[in-house]
């Protein structure tokens, strides 16, 4: 439905002259929730990375929109950067999608990346009550459910924190937490991976042929983040509607096929591509 995610009206009257943060703004989802954000006549917007090559791409694109923005380079889990540079900007709205998401860097580096993401979460809460920010958002996953992975242990942590923090804002003041699941397209996720392997004629891994996942596009999930941050009540935490989860082989095998290639096993043992 194409007209499922169309802002109304109301909805842009929202952003009207508002100030708004975004973390982790380079990012697949952080981009896009910018580019969102630019349909509406907002104050300025202020571009948050520790990617010195993310903040550029995203620099880039929006220096041919004639609007206000401003960008920061440095770690959200960093108190003082965070304090010094940024909460004196009188922010209606911050939107964190900063956070270390992938799970297999994650388990290598459990201390480091974990400590980042609680970090990130008590640093923006503290100073969002602190400075009274009327509008406080987390990007969070639905590996925060029943944490299998250090991943999403971390985000089900930054998830209570927000909550804990919801608890102590101002009336009218919120604190919010949208949880998605896999964002198809977004670095590090399945498809770009598994058409990396096809370029390079290797085989494509799968856990089972039964494992499924919930998948969406960036672009869906960039605007449901920003309807939450209109439509969402304090101390909430919304799950978005994502359909029906995929069949990982099948996304493989349609994957080889959309290439132009055929699958290579036991009754087709001359085919182009593997699945593992």
């Amino acid at each position: 439905n194409k007209n499922k995610y169309l802002f109304s009206k109301d909805d842009k009257e929202f952003f009207k002259g508002k100030k708004i943060l975004v973390t982790g703004a380079g990012g697949s989802i952080g981009s896009e929730i910018v580019r969102q954000l630019y349909k509406f006549e907002t104050e300025e917007i202020y571009l948050v990375d520790s990617s010195e090559f993310n903040l550029f791409k995203i620099k880039s694109e929006l220096n041919y929109f004639n609007r206000k923005y401003k960008s920061f380079l440095g770690s959200i889990s960093d108190y003082n950067f965070m304090k010094n540079n940024l909460f004196n900007l009188d922010l209606d709205i911050i939107i964190n999608a900063a956070a270390y998401k992938h799970v297999g860097i994650v388990e290598e580096n459990i201390e480091y990346a974990v400590n980042n993401n609680l970090r990130i979460a008590i640093n923006i809460c503290k100073l969002g009550v602190k400075y009274k920010v009327t509008n406080n958002l987390l990007v969070s996953t639905d590996k925060a459910v029943k944490p299998k992975n250090f991943m999403g242990m971390s985000k089900y942590l930054c998830e209570k924190i927000y909550q804990i923090y919801s608890l102590l804002s101002d009336k009218n003041k919120k604190f919010v937490v949208v949880r998605f699941g896999n964002v198809a397209g977004s670095k590090g996720s399945v498809l770009p991976f598994f058409q990396k392997l096809i370029h390079k004629n290797q085989p494509l891994p799968v856990t089972s042929r039964k494992a499924t996942r919930y998948l969406m596009s960036i672009r869906e999930a960039s605007d449901l983040i920003v309807k939450a941050s209109i439509f969402g009540e304090n101390s909430k935490t919304y799950v978005l509607d994502m359909g029906e989860p995929k069949n990982i082989y099948n996304l493989a095998f349609n994957l080889i096929k959309f290439n132009g290639l055929s699958l290579k096993n036991k009754s087709n043992p001359t085919g182009d591509i593997e699945i593992k």
